[in-house]
Parts: structure tokens; sequence; C-alpha cells
């Protein structure tokens, strides 16, 4: 039975065809696929250089050197790599293992994409885009396209084209944008540029301010947001917003002490002050006032600065004062009749203080005038409007009515 039975281990053993079907248990030696595997190896792959590449160029010594030829030289590696002496559509980097090459490297891009992020940006568009968007900012900015056919229509009187709504974005978007108005399949976020829609196209620089500060610039760029970092050169007008850090105090240079009661007193400058604040209480008084300002609104010794202001400012403290006004507070009243008009729905000034400063600079570079007046003259929030005591323009209660009597 053990010589007759297979099962015994008998039988008659005879070569027949490899078995389609896979075995239980691997092969003791691995056998050649003729398809890469798709699971890495254990260990990195021996590096053979690529026998038939040999440098390129016409240049005597570097033309003409193999990879055998350059032995264990890193020098050649740096003297080489440049595209006259590629050749075989390979450089030396790519052809040599001293020079982080090999014959097993490809000259040519693979066709599958890989499953980490290139070192560097590609010099070319890649053929399709990619699922999910850069975290890499363009090289150039794109300018925005309003969407040409969208139109914002409520009733017979009122078409407003994308255009409209440059003119006060942060007031008009979300006005049109809360009611959830729809044009051609699109809202005023998705088809108007002022409100974050639009068509992006690549573009020269844009002239606009940006909506954010820039991280670095060899020139300073208009924000409507401040910056955290000072600008290289002092702007023309002054900022609305107040600095994070005080400015380093400067005694104005012009300052003297006004002809007084006392002879010695008078035509005192801040430097010949100097740190003494005996002056400070000495000095503080209308009759040694000059050029508008007193001692303590001109020298820092006694709390003043060139940068002082000899009358109120017209933006509103974000703290009370220490102790009540000796002299009425001076109020400044809108210009009751001002309008800017450019636009299917009049703004007053009233409507200008909702969004000061995108209004005041927007409708104030176009120059618009109303009742002889722009909207730095007849808005209060902008600067203007009419700055009196309280109490000197009185109105009538518009609400009022005389009550009824028998």
């Amino acid at each position: 039975v053990y010589e007759a039975c297979c099962a015994c281990g008998g039988g008659q053993h005879v070569e027949a065809a490899s078995s389609q079907r896979p075995s239980q248990a691997p092969t003791v030696i691995p056998t050649l696929s003729s398809h890469p595997s798709r699971v890495p190896t254990t260990a990195p792959t021996v590096c053979e250089d690529d026998d038939n590449w040999i440098s390129g160029g016409t240049v005597p010594v570097l033309s003409g050197l193999s990879c055998d030829a350059l032995g264990g030289n890193e020098t050649f590696c740096a003297l080489l790599d440049d595209p006259q002496f590629s050749n075989f559509s390979k450089s030396v980097s790519q052809a040599c293992c001293i020079c982080g090459g090999s014959k097993l490297l490809s000259p040519s891009p693979s066709i599958a994409s890989s499953d980490r992020p290139s070192v560097s940006p590609s010099n070319s568009a890649s053929a399709l885009p990619t699922s999910q968007p850069s975290q890499i900012a363009s090289q150039s900015p794109s300018a925005c396209v309003d969407e040409p056919d969208w139109r914002f229509v409520q009733g017979t009187n009122v078409a407003l084209g994308c255009s409209a709504f440059d003119a006060a974005p942060s007031l008009f978007c979300k006005q049109v944008g809360d009611i959830g108005f729809i044009s051609n399949g699109k809202s005023v976020y998705e088809a108007c540029c002022a409100c974050g829609g639009g068509q992006h196209v690549e573009a020269a620089s844009s002239q606009r301010p940006s909506q954010v500060p820039t991280s670095s610039s060899s020139a300073p760029s208009l924000s409507i947001q401040p910056s955290f970092r000072p600008s290289a050169s002092p702007s023309s007008k002054p900022s609305n917003i107040p600095s994070n850090e005080p400015t380093e105090c400067a005694d104005d240079p012009d300052w003297k002490s006004g002809n007084g009661s006392n002879t010695i007193f008078s035509g005192l400058s801040c430097e010949t002050i100097g740190d003494s604040t005996f002056w400070c209480e000495a000095l503080d008084r209308e009759e040694y006032k000059n050029f508008g300002k007193l001692v303590s609104q001109a020298c820092c010794t006694c709390g003043g600065s060139k940068f002082s202001s000899s009358s109120p400012s017209s933006i509103m403290s974000d703290m009370p004062s220490s102790q009540p006004s000796v002299s009425p507070s001076i109020v400044c009243v809108n210009e009751e009749n001002w309008y800017f008009n450019l636009l299917p729905v009049p703004l007053g000034c009233f409507a200008i203080e909702t969004d000061p400063v995108q209004f005041c600079q927007t409708i104030g570079d176009k120059g618009t005038t109303y009742c002889g007046k722009n909207i730095y003259e007849a808005c209060c929030s902008c600067g203007g409007g009419q700055h009196v005591e309280p109490g000197s323009i009185c109105k009538d209660d518009s609400t009022w009515r005389s009550g009824g009597g028998d």
C-alpha cells in the first residue's frame, strides 16, 4: 500500500501542468512577477548606476564621463548637474547613485498620482484641477468679474446689478443676502464680487484696497482693517482707529508760554521746562496759554505733546472723563437735508453712521456734492457736520399733537 497508493506515499509520480489554484502556503523561494508589487519592500533596493549614461556636452574633461568614472567623488555631482551635461534624457542626479539617481529612476513623471504633495510647485499647470484648494498662495492675484446678467429686483422701482453694491457692500450685501434673494440661480454672495462671489480670472494686481492687511510687502498697501506692522512712511491723513501702542511722546517745538502777569513765567519752551514738574502747575493757566495750547497740552513732562490737539476730538472716547467739563461740550449735528443720491435708495448722514470707515472713503472719493457740500463737510461721522453747543439748535417734536378738548 505504501508503494501503490498516493495517499500512503506511493503511486506513480508524473510531471503535470501547473495548477491555476493558489496554494495553501507561500512558496519558499519568491517568484518573479511581470508587474510591480503594490506592497513596498521591507528594505530598500540596492542602487545601481545607469550603465548607458555618460555626461553630455562638449566641455573637455567633464563631457563623456560615465557613472563608473565618477566613483565616489561627489564633487562631480555639482559640476555635472547642469542642463548642458544631461544625456539620454537624464541629468547626473537622475543617472548616478552617488548623485542621488539610478538606472531605475525615470526621467519622465509618473502617470499615477503620489500619496504625498510635491516638495516644490510645478512649473506648469496640471491637466486636471485638484480635488482640494492649494494651501499656497498664487503668484499673481485673481481679478473678479461680476455675474453680468444678475439683478436684484424688488417691485417695479428697484433693479440693481452687482455694480450698485460696490458703493456699500457691508450694508447692501447683508440686506439682500438675508432675505435669500436668488437671480439666475445665484445669491448675491455667489454673483457679486463686492459680496465675495463673481467669476475669478487671473489678472494684474488690483488697485483696490484689500479686505485684510498683507503679511509682508516692500510698500504699504491700502487695507480696510489695520495692519499689525507699522508703515514705512506716515500717511497723509490721521487714522480713525486708535493704535495698539501709544506713540512715543514729543514736545511741541513751536510752543512757548504766553505773556502772563509774571514775566519770568513768559516765553518758556518745553525744552526749557525739561523734566521739572513745577512748571506744569505754575504755567497751566489761561494767561500762559499760547498757540491755542496750555503747557499740559504742549509739553510731554506735563502730559501734552506735539500731537495733542487744542480742540476736542470728533471721535468718542471709550472711557468716561474723570471730572465733569468746565464748559459745555460741543456736539455735532449732521446736515439735515444732505443725501448721497447716486443710488436707487438715497443715503443720508444717519445711514453713513452704520459703517463710516467704508462709506466715508467710498463716497468721498467719488467727489459727490449735495446742497453744496461733500460727505466730509456734511456728515459728523466723516468729520463734517455742524459743531455747536447743546441747546443752541432747537428742533420741534415731530411726533407731538395737541390733545383733544371738550
